[in-house]
């Protein structure tokens, strides 16, 4: 199986999505003004963005499909939607239903060949799929607020899907004496059918919930899946058309084994569903060798799943599984997702929440909504939300499933009874208990199954949102200041007499100081088969490797880079106290070793950086493939230490006997007596892997109580070259995504002292003067990013407009870190030293400048994710993809190619790109400009202008003109005509196609027309070419402009029937026309329709 999705115009739904959250970069008068005066000075033609585009090819098995969604299809079902909607308003809350039914033959093959005997051989591959889908979809709208009234929150959806779809393949011996074919054949076939009532809904607190039930209408035992392979001997008569596989003749092939009837329903007692499943085969035990060995011979994942499609021996077998929702004690399944996410800013601060935007960490927030929901006057409100508020002063009144629940989320050994906490969490579950009480206070009939329901609905909704909100507080109150985020999952089986929850909360904050990173992990499982919720916590602390210098090799090579992780777990029941929890500590390090070192200065990649170098081209690809390789740990090493005896433990041999099995070739293995084994290291494990420079090689290590393992050159998967080892040169995350992305992402450009290398790696020779040159903006005027340099005495200054950072960059006496300036203002920074600034808002770091020792100074503005790299004579640029196909500049276009990479201000097209490179000059009086020799060249470019223009294939054009010349009422085609002349020596073309039946079919309406013919030599090429064309049903525009040879009168058909008693008859004779008896009517003589 294979996948391929080719996507376009992602950045322009990225910024709607922006604008639609409210996410848009802020920007100051200073950034405006100097993005304005850059935009006027130069010109710049304001950029388009090119129309969202996805397009999905699929191959499964030799078949091939391309599923494609634009803006077509999107105007497509906007349309249709809106004409349903102006014939009826209320469709969707009334019901919109859809039907859709198609039948495709995905493939078919047919062959025909002859024995040594002479007998005819027969092949046929064929495969049928019918899909037919129907159903209806209804929406409601919210009662949330009058805010958005307007808008469904809530979609029901009714599907039921029917896929039937068969592979055959016959082969088999034809006797011309009994018109009989004997032979063989396995067909494989798949029925399934899934009828299911969804509801999906969701509102603005960070909530979705989504509801599976069969539908009312659906009571009956529904086949869900059947899938059988039967191979078989056949024999059929040639003169009917019943296939093989149900001819009269035909046979079931069998092994002779025992036929083999399983009937299994094991989800009837675990998940109260009647799912029989039935399997009937002849296989007489499960092969999994064979699997085992399909998936290691599998390059990738997705063509495994070709070949598991395809069985190993062809045997027969059935596999049915049904479901009957009247027998089935279950019936709704319901999934709600609660998600929130707070910060932190300082341990003195409150928690702020920043989604949803409609909670907090107080009650007030809840008591508002529950009243607004309930409640349509101003003055019922105010009441309600003073009376609620008097109602959680007190917590003495709780229920004591509320006061149990707080005292196992709170762990009431680590907390006070009557602490703020606890109080806190104890309000919080009588004010979701009150939302029930004035929900059901609101209907009338609040007895009703229907209201109760409902009104329970809100309350657990409105207990795990708050719980969310106790987890996030709780775990920034370890972590002193940082950010959290928080879900929850709740998923429900619902029987007409009880309801079976099974709910997880999964909470993770972290907390970054400098190079040390805290994080905290906390699970919360709760089963009914426990009589406490499963608890899990665990505290990672690492610290990141530390890169003190940037572009210099050597010093890349001799820091001591080492990346260090402990994690401690504890785990169990909740009720359980800390101490008595069990315990799982993982210890990881990640170091660059010596070899590494070495393995770098010895390889062809370093050599020929250090002749790149030597030329100026400290930023070449090689270069910086070589500084990634200096500064990668290739060394790990993991100890778990357990609570626990590990020499013992059953997984750990399941473990051993996989390992053995994979890397036996490899592997050598020393055991001893376990008893010998301290009591110390009975409880540990160590892992070790060793990678080689390129990531082709690993060496493995293995260290178990009783045994101890050594691989060596296990081959590496492709797909982790490049990754292991793992440079940290850019952060941990880089490389991964640049590999995830085929190296176009992050995309950089690179200006060194004679050479610019774009966005999408075009290299091209030119050297800044003292001008000020535009790097890189966005020249769709979105986004307030620019980036711009000029050269002066063999430095360069680099000016950032990004943001409400203007920062310009001015070395003096050849250092960056002494001539820096924040708009305007001199910053004094020491190398080695980081600066960050925060906004004062959003309390988000918005502009960050790092030095690194060897004098490289590196902004990073973190609204518009610009970065920018410079040491007073290089300048990298590492620009947002937001900008992809918008940015202009000496950098390119970045739209990932390099063809005509570098259009100028006004798009035009230069045949030198150093020639085009001037058009971003930024003129000024003590700049020289364009150099003297090159004005001539540069004055006669702008003069012609020559633009990119995009001329489509005309493919679509020729499959319209097919499609129209092949098409027709009735059987009518519309075609050119052919007749011949003199003996067959002239053959001659209607000018104009005419509407004629086809072949077996004759004229029942029509009306005569005068059609020109114009004639050619038969044997001529040129006549052969027309022909041609003609028989492949295509229209010959060119006909039209060539000289009439005469004019004969066509009759035109607007209908056609089949014959009954009449049929064509061809005349041998020199006449280019025939007569047909009975008609009396004259035709053309016309071939190969």
């Amino acid at each position: 199986m294979f996948l391929n999705l080719y996507t376009q115009g992602m950045d322009y739904v990225l910024e709607k999505l922006m604008t639609l959250t409210n996410n848009q970069p802020e920007t100051s008068e200073q950034v405006r003004s100097e993005l304005q005066k850059i935009q006027e000075t130069l010109a710049i033609t304001k950029r388009g963005v090119l129309e969202p585009e996805a397009h999905l090819n699929v191959k499964f098995m030799g078949i091939e499909r391309l599923f494609s969604f634009n803006t077509e299809f999107y105007y497509q079902a906007v349309q249709k939607i809106s004409e349903q909607l102006r014939t009826n308003p209320a469709v969707f809350s009334q019901g919109l239903p859809y039907q859709y039914t198609k039948a495709e033959k995905l493939s078919e093959v047919q062959i025909v060949g002859s024995t040594d005997a002479g007998f005819p051989i027969y092949s046929e591959l064929s495969t049928p799929m019918i899909l037919s889908v129907r159903g209806v979809i209804k929406a409601k709208p919210s009662e949330q607020s009058e805010q958005y009234a307007s808008v469904p929150n809530t979609i029901k959806s009714i599907i039921v899907p029917v896929v039937n779809t068969k592979l055959q393949n016959i082969l088999g011996v034809i006797s011309p004496f009994t018109k009989q074919m004997i032979g063989s054949g396995i067909e494989m076939s798949l029925h399934s059918s899934l009828p299911l009532e969804t509801i999906f809904s969701y509102n603005h607190d960070g909530q979705v919930s989504v509801a599976l039930k069969a539908p009312e209408s659906i009571q009956k035992e529904v086949e869900l899946l059947h899938f059988n392979v039967k191979p078989f001997t056949f024999k059929k008569s040639m003169e009917n058309i019943t296939p093989a596989s149900q001819s009269s003749g035909n046979k079931k092939i069998l092994s002779g084994s025992t036929m083999k009837n399983y009937e299994v329903n094991p989800a009837k007692h675990s998940l109260g569903l009647d799912l029989p499943v039935h399997v009937s085969t002849d296989y007489p035990t499960f092969d999994l060798g064979t699997l085992v060995r399909k998936f290691k011979n599998s390059p990738t994942v997705m063509s495994f799943v070709d070949t598991i499609a395809m069985p190993g021996t062809v045997r027969y077998m059935s596999l049915q599984v049904r479901f009957n929702p009247a027998s089935s004690q279950t019936k709704e399944i319901q999934t709600r997702f609660t998600i929130a996410h707070a910060k932190k800013n300082a341990p003195s601060d409150i928690v702020s929440v920043k989604f949803p935007k409609t909670l907090s960490m107080s009650h007030q927030e809840e008591i508002k909504k529950m009243c607004v929901e309930n409640y349509q006057n101003d003055q019922s409100i105010r009441q309600c939300i003073e009376q609620q508020e008097r109602q959680i002063q007190t917590t003495a009144d709780v229920s004591e499933s509320d006061l149990k629940f707080c005292k196992h989320t709170l762990r009431v050994e680590e907390h006070i009874p009557n602490s703020s906490e606890m109080q806190h969490c104890l309000k919080s579950a009588k004010l979701c208990e009150q939302s029930k009480i004035v929900c059901l206070n609101k209907h009338q009939e609040s007895s009703s199954p229907v209201a109760i329901k409902k009104c329970s609905e809100k309350k657990v909704a409105c207990q795990m949102r708050q719980y969310n909100l106790r987890k996030i507080a709780t775990l920034l109150r370890k972590l002193e200041k940082g950010s959290a985020i928080s879900m929850a999952i709740e998923a429900s089986l619902n029987t007409h007499y009880e309801k079976k929850t099974v709910s997880t909360v999964l909470t993770a904050g972290v907390k970054r100081e400098g190079q040390q990173v805290k994080s905290f992990i906390e699970v919360d499982a709760k089963i009914p088969t426990y009589e406490s919720p499963i608890f899990v916590e665990a505290e990672i602390n690492s610290k990141l490797p530390g890169i003190k210098a940037k572009w210099n090799k050597e010093e890349l090579l001799s820091d001591d880079v080492q990346l260090k992780t402990d994690v401690t777990i504890h785990f169990g029941l909740k009720n359980q106290p800390k101490s008595s929890l069990k315990k799982l500590v993982l210890e990881l390090i990640g170091t660059k070793t010596e070899s590494q070192n070495q393995s770098v200065r010895k390889s062809q990649e370093y050599t020929r950086c250090m002749q790149q170098e030597s030329q100026g081209r400290k930023l070449s690809a090689v270069c910086e493939y070589v500084r990634h390789q200096a500064a990668a740990l290739d060394k790990f090493v993991l100890k778990v230490t357990a609570g626990w005896d590990l020499s013992q433990c059953a997984s750990s041999l399941y473990l051993r006997n996989m390992m053995e099995t994979i890397f036996y070739p490899y592997i050598t293995e020393r055991t001893y007596d376990s008893n010998s084994v301290s009591s110390l290291n009975k409880n540990q494990i160590i892992a070790q892997a060793m990678f080689s420079r390129q990531g082709h090689e690993a060496h493995l290590k293995f260290q178990h109580p009783g045994f101890e393992w050594d691989i060596e050159d296990v081959r590496m998967p492709m797909i982790l070259k490049d990754v292991l080892p793992l440079s940290v040169r850019n952060g941990l995350g880089s490389r991964l995504l640049q590999k995830s992305t085929s190296q176009q992402t992050p995309a950089s450009c690179r200006i060194e002292n004679q050479y610019v290398t774009t966005f999408d790696n075009k290299t091209y020779s030119y050297t800044l003067n003292g001008c000020e040159h535009l790097l890189v903006k966005d020249c769709s005027g979105t986004f307030p990013i620019a980036v711009t340099a000029r050269g002066s005495n063999g430095q360069k200054i680099v000016k950032i407009v990004s943001g409400q950072s203007l920062v310009e960059l001015k070395p003096t006496q050849g250092s960056v870190i002494s001539g820096i300036y924040i708009n305007g203002q001199h910053k004094q920074m020491r190398q080695g030293e980081t600066f960050r600034k925060v906004s004062p808002v959003t309390g988000r770091v918005t502009l960050e400048i790092q030095s690194y020792l060897d004098g490289v100074v590196v902004v990073r503005e973190f609204q518009s994710s610009l970065e920018v790299s410079f040491d007073g004579q290089h300048i990298e640029v590492v620009a947002p993809q937001l900008i992809r196909t918008r940015a202009c500049g000496l950098c390119g276009d970045m739209n990932g190619e390099s063809t005509a990479d570098l259009r100028t201000p006004k798009m035009c097209v230069f045949q030198k790109a150093r020639i085009a490179a001037y058009t971003y000059m930024i003129p000024e009086t003590s700049c020289g400009g364009v150099p003297q020799q090159d004005k001539a060249e540069f004055e006669k470019e702008v003069r012609e202008c020559v633009k990119k223009t995009i001329i489509p294939t005309p493919l679509e054009e020729l499959i319209k003109r097919h499609v129209m010349v092949k098409s027709g009422p009735a059987g009518v085609i519309s075609k050119h005509l052919v007749e011949y002349r003199a003996n067959g020596n002239e053959v001659c073309f209607s000018k104009v196609v005419v509407p004629v039946c086809k072949r077996g079919s004759v004229p029942i309406i029509g009306h005569m027309s005068s059609t020109p013919f114009t004639c050619f030599l038969t044997h001529t090429e040129r006549a052969q070419h027309i022909k041609t064309k003609i028989q492949s049903n295509e229209e010959v525009s060119e006909l039209s402009l060539l000289p009439t040879s005469y004019n004969r009168m066509i009759e035109q058909a607007s209908g056609c029937r089949s014959p009954s008693s009449q049929r064509l008859e061809s005349n041998s004779g020199s006449s280019s026309s025939h007569y047909q008896p009975g008609s009396g009517r004259f035709h053309p003589q016309m071939y190969d329709y």
